[in-house]
């Protein structure tokens, strides 16, 4: 992979955007997708547009890796947490026909939900303090079949029975349940079911005549199919629904919407995009509040993304803000399912839309957007994508060449921070990849180098511990977990991991 020559994005004099002749913006806006790097990554599609008028639109790669079948302008694809959105406009709708009011309690609405005081601004704002998905997979344990519909939600909580991870209003938590819960909502004041009702009042009003929520598995020939990269030791792409570790989100969680589950068409999206602006989803004042970033409670600032070079970023009601306007007032989401990004980026005040997805599994296609709306603003472009992962590049060279070439690997890329990424993270990731799979001398040389690049880290010395737990050696396993406890004292989980070891000893 290469990096981006940022010179070929921004050659020439510098001039205002006004300046820019449409065909010259349409080349340095293709400059950036099929620049080198982007284009071995990106495999989707992308939409750019000013005053719903497309100023770039083209698609990469394939929608089906097995019998090529490229992507097409028109392919639906899942566009995941987008859909958010849509189900903020639902819930704001119904609070313009006088239904709801947005500091209404939820027990309101849902007498058997169990916090008195989590509201329906809470919800939009991710800042319940709900939990997430931990509720449905404690429920499989004891029914693995189960499929879940929304209205297994509150239920589930019941089951949950767990506290709030925080006083509502005093935190910003990222959360899936609160949008189910928006949908379920959604359903017990308009009287219909939730993808009736935005085929009705969100996707016929806007003319997006190729969106539809996917309740059930249906066959749609057109919609581009998702693929997983392989593990960081594996180089191949995997469809979604052939990954075991999937199953749980692809068929018990399936059925859930309101958090994700629409289908569009990049087309449709700008469709979208322009029915927020013409009066025919939302009043004037109605988007206003929705697109004005949430404060909390206690005053405390918080950034969306906490990992990304994209800015310091809050939430509306269902919409990321941009805390940065100097380009203008920035608003956007990002979807991902298994297999699948997209991104939905959007200047108010310019009327300008990117509209991306990468049905490969690329993250870069959120980034890439950001990217795109800098070169419409005749902004510097920021290089945050093409950085190589060390960690796959270690995984790889593991498994084929063994653990010094590896370590080789690391040395010799560690200082080069322009094109080589480490992150702890993803080398604990793949020494669980490696033992979940039956590689055990991988993950145990894996572990071992995360404790020396990171010799600080209590849970690199805890994931070396169970690796050599799992190999037999329970004495060395043993000194780890002292370790562990001598950095962290508090952590729990290793304290009850020593005590097992030594109540075994006796």
């Amino acid at each position: 992979m290469k990096k981006i020559i940022i010179g070929l994005l921004l050659g020439g004099a510098s001039y205002g955007y006004a300046q820019q002749a449409p065909a010259n913006l349409a080349k340095r806006l293709d400059s950036l997708f099929t620049a080198p790097g982007n284009s071995e990554h990106l495999n989707g599609g992308v939409l750019v547009a000013e005053n719903g008028k497309v100023i770039y639109q083209r698609t990469f790669g394939y929608a089906d890796l097995a019998t090529k079948k490229l992507n097409r302008p028109g392919n639906p694809f899942n566009i995941g947490s987008n859909t958010k959105t849509f189900t903020s406009t639902a819930i704001l709708q119904l609070m313009e026909k006088g239904k709801l009011k947005l500091d209404d309690p939820v027990r309101h609405y849902f007498p058997e939900f169990p916090y008195e005081n989590v509201t329906v601004r809470h919800l939009l704002t991710h800042t319940s303090g709900l939990s997430d998905f931990d509720m449905y997979f404690a429920v499989l344990k004891g029914q693995p079949g189960k499929v879940f519909t929304n209205q297994d939600i509150i239920p589930a909580i019941l089951t949950y029975h767990k506290p709030l991870k925080f006083q509502p209003g005093e935190n910003f938590d990222y959360c899936n349940t609160n949008f189910e819960l928006l949908a379920l909502l959604v359903e017990k004041l308009s009287g219909m079911t939730y993808p009736v009702y935005l085929k009705k009042y969100i996707f016929t009003p806007a003319g997006m005549t190729h969106s539809y929520v996917q309740t059930e598995r249906e066959a749609d020939t057109a919609r581009v199919s998702n693929y997983m990269p392989g593990k960081l030791y594996d180089a191949d792409y995997h469809r979604n629904d052939s990954v075991p570790q999937l199953h749980p989100i692809l068929y018990n969680l399936g059925r859930l919407y309101g958090d994700g589950g629409i289908v569009s068409t990049l087309t449709d999206m700008l469709r979208y995009d322009q029915a927020l602006y013409n009066g025919k989803l939302l009043k004037p004042q109605t988007l206003e509040l929705a697109y004005t970033a949430n404060q909390l409670i206690n005053g405390k600032d918080y950034n969306m993304y906490r990992d990304l070079q994209m800015g310091r970023i809050h939430y509306g009601l269902g919409w990321l803000v941009d805390a940065d306007t100097s380009a203008g007032h920035i608003i956007s989401h990002s979807g991902h399912y298994p297999g699948i990004w997209s991104a939905f980026v959007r200047n108010i005040d310019k009327k300008q839309c990117i509209i991306t997805y990468d049905n490969k599994d690329w993250s870069g296609a959120d980034l890439i957007a950001r990217m795109a709306l800098d070169i419409l603003n005749d902004r510097a472009v920021k290089n945050i994508l093409n950085k190589r992962s060390l960690a796959r590049e270690y995984g790889e060279a593991l498994k084929t060449k063994g653990p010094d070439i590896a370590y080789t690997q690391i040395i010799v890329h560690q200082a080069d921070t322009s094109h080589y990424v480490l992150k702890e993270s993803n080398l604990n990731d793949l020494g669980y990849a490696f033992m979940a799979d039956g590689y055990l001398p991988q993950a145990l040389e894996t572990f071992k180098v995360v404790t020396l690049l990171f010799p600080g880290s209590a849970n690199a010395y805890e994931s070396y511990g169970e690796a050599l737990e799992e190999q037999g050696d329970k004495t060395e396993a043993t000194l780890l977990y002292q370790k562990v406890l001598m950095i962290d004292p508090k952590n729990l989980d290793a304290q009850d991991r020593l005590e097992k070891l030594e109540a075994g000893k006796n």
